[in-house]
């Protein structure tokens, strides 16, 4: 331990080893931001998506022993001794056995919640799940691969972050120049961030006029059940100019809480793409994740004049801003 303070950067996680470890139905968990490869050996794990099953007994029914002919024990993988792991009756003990404490009858793990809410929606929407910031998020417009997905530019391997594919017409079919979206939040607020490929003929518009001009549209909604819900909207554009509208029918008091606190910055890169960022403070939305998590509706939507084109995040055509056909986060 004391030699951790005789290297430079002195409290950085040096001589760590990552070996072994089995991913099923999901990416790997790695290594957190700014972990440079020199710090950490990480090496020998089996990630289900690129090499295939493991061979585990029953993973998804808490069997996580590995089956005789299993192609982990092929690369060296051992046994866990889960007989060997738990608590043992060494003659201190105040009773045996031990009784655990069992869960509310409520609970159910995180995965299985999401599952039941995908069943549950009406329209069979897809849910996102929306990361913590890794660090401090900084609003200039910059999609700045270190913000929103620490790490992987490096040679070290992070937990990876699929971003959001915008790559459908609100009139229907599939676009040529897809836009990719990012959301994550913090304590306080919802982050967004988009990367627009714009038509090179033509370029990207400028101008802050809805439908006339470039923008990108954030579209939300607080779940309540099968009633009908206010739509919240922030639209952003290439000059820096951001605003809401009623045009989804949200009431007069709504419209004027929703930009409260919010910032949003934009850039263009070059003549065939820009990008934006938004941070959005909770209290905007209206709702206190920490005291309760509500389900929230959410479209995603970038108007592209040159090409006259409406990308969204959804599949059925409908209006940009109708979150009851996009997802659910």
């Amino acid at each position: 331990m004391a030699e951790l303070l005789s290297v430079d950067p002195i409290g950085a996680p040096w001589w760590c080893a990552i070996t072994h470890n089995v991913a099923i139905g999901g990416p790997l968990m790695r290594v957190a931001r700014d972990v440079k490869p020199e710090w950490a050996t990480i090496e020998g794990d089996w990630d289900a998506a690129d090499k295939g099953d493991p061979g585990i007994v029953a993973p998804y029914a808490g069997n996580y022993a590995p089956k005789p002919d299993a192609p982990v024990l092929k690369e060296g993988f051992k046994p866990i001794p889960f007989q060997q792991i738990g608590l043992l009756n060494d003659g201190t003990r105040r009773s045996w056995p031990v009784k655990p404490e069992q869960p509310p009858k409520d609970w159910k793990p995180c995965w299985l919640l999401r599952q039941e809410m995908e069943k549950k929606m009406p329209t069979g929407l897809p849910v996102a799940t929306v990361r913590r910031a890794g660090g401090t998020l900084k609003v200039d417009g910059n999609v700045d691969p270190e913000e929103w997905t620490p790490g992987e530019k490096q040679t070290v391997s992070v937990n990876h972050y699929e971003p959001l594919k915008l790559a459908w017409l609100a009139s229907g079919g599939e676009t040529p120049l897809p836009s990719t979206a990012y959301l994550e939040v913090d304590d306080a607020n919802l982050y967004a961030a988009f990367v627009n490929e714009i038509e090179t003929k033509g370029g990207v518009v400028g101008g802050h006029t809805w439908g006339k001009s470039d923008a990108v549209e954030l579209a939300l909604a607080v779940a309540d059940g099968d009633r009908p819900v206010p739509i919240m909207l922030w639209r952003g554009y290439t000059d820096g100019h951001f605003e809401t509208s009623d045009e989804a029918g949200a009431p007069k008091a709504l419209v004027a809480r929703v930009l409260q606190g919010v910032q949003y910055a934009c850039r263009k890169t070059s003549e065939a793409q820009w990008t934006a960022e938004w941070r959005i403070p909770f209290a905007a939305i209206g709702i206190e994740p920490r005291k309760q998590n509500p389900r929230l509706l959410f479209g995603l939507s970038v108007r592209k004049v040159s090409g006259d084109q409406w990308v969204t995040g959804k599949q059925p055509p409908g209006s940009s801003w109708d979150v009851r056909k996009g997802g659910v986060l």
